[in-house]
């Protein structure tokens, strides 16, 4: 069979026109809440992505406040490096969807593949800086993303070659007290581990409600660790001991793993992921300094 005819005939989306104004062109993705399409607004002919909750969890008051959630953090953000959410709206079953713009490229756990654990330095490092403004730009807006990691990292297309790249992804984030009027209530989601495990600092692993910032720093710091070396710094066949393994355990060294990469970049690493948040870099603006610091932008 045609896999196009089948995936048009197996979606009940593609080809609708949602609100009289989305026609739903294809199915690009799935997360962990729904699905993802492209569509083109029928008047003024742009692309845009969308993603629509899955209607089998539409009806849990949660899962749709953290859908929301993501719409509300990225628009207070306000950020060029976050992804831009058109609007929020419901399709006529009640099912909540985000308009998004439409991003050429892919994330960067696609494109980690392509390198086999020996992505270049300076573009590891670049990519990082980035990403580091992008959740900067966050935590001074109150916002801790929670769910770092190459999947949430995506790489649209330059003219000039160049990586620019945008941040998805908040319907896990935490918004501080402070600043939760923001968003019409407060909207925490702590005291439970919610996020991708292999990416999470040992607070938030442990739950901690106090959690901040630097819990978003180590995860950054287990991105470039993987960029660099091709896997992640702790690994194991279950839940459990992943959890004591990041934990108790010192990451295994860089240095050995690849032979090529300057002890300094290592040592920035490390600081990253230190076991305690008041180990690591105090905010990521720091962080980014001391990545650019180390002027491995055009050395390969």
């Amino acid at each position: 069979m045609d896999p196009a005819k089948y995936e048009v005939d197996s979606d009940p989306l593609i080809g609708k026109l949602m609100d009289g104004r989305y026609r739903v062109v294809s199915r690009i993705g799935n997360g962990g809440m729904g699905a993802v399409y492209i569509a083109e607004h029928v008047t003024a002919g742009k692309r845009f992505a969308i993603k629509v909750l899955d209607p089998a969890v539409a009806h849990e008051p949660e899962v749709v406040a953290r859908f929301e959630l993501e719409a509300k953090a990225a628009a207070a953000i306000g950020d060029d490096h976050i992804v831009k959410i058109v609007e929020l709206r419901k399709l006529s079953s009640g099912v909540p969807y985000l308009v998004m713009e439409w991003l050429q490229g892919q994330d960067l756990e696609q494109e980690l593949r392509a390198y086999q654990g020996r992505f270049p330095i300076a573009r590891t490092i670049a990519i990082a800086v980035q990403c580091c403004r992008a959740l900067g730009a966050a935590h001074k807006k109150g916002i801790v993303h929670r769910d770092v990691k190459p999947e949430n990292i995506f790489l649209t297309e330059r003219r000039d070659g160049k990586d620019f790249v945008k941040i998805l992804d908040f319907g896990i984030s935490k918004i501080v007290e402070a600043n939760s009027e923001l968003f019409g209530r407060p909207l925490t989601w702590t005291g439970s581990a919610v996020g991708s495990p292999h990416y999470m600092a040992p607070e938030q692993l442990l739950g901690d409600k106090t959690l901040d910032a630097r819990a978003d720093v180590y995860s950054m710091g287990v991105v470039i660790f993987k960029m660099l070396v091709g896997r992640v710094p702790f690994d194991a066949a279950n839940y459990q001991s992943l959890v004591m393994k990041i934990i108790n355990q010192p990451p295994p060294s860089m240095l050995e793993l690849r032979a090529d990469l300057p002890m300094e970049l290592q040592r920035v690493v490390f600081c990253a992921m230190a076991k305690t948040a008041k180990a690591r870099f105090a905010s990521m603006a720091e962080f980014a300094k001391a990545l650019g610091d180390l002027r491995l932008f055009e050395s390969q």
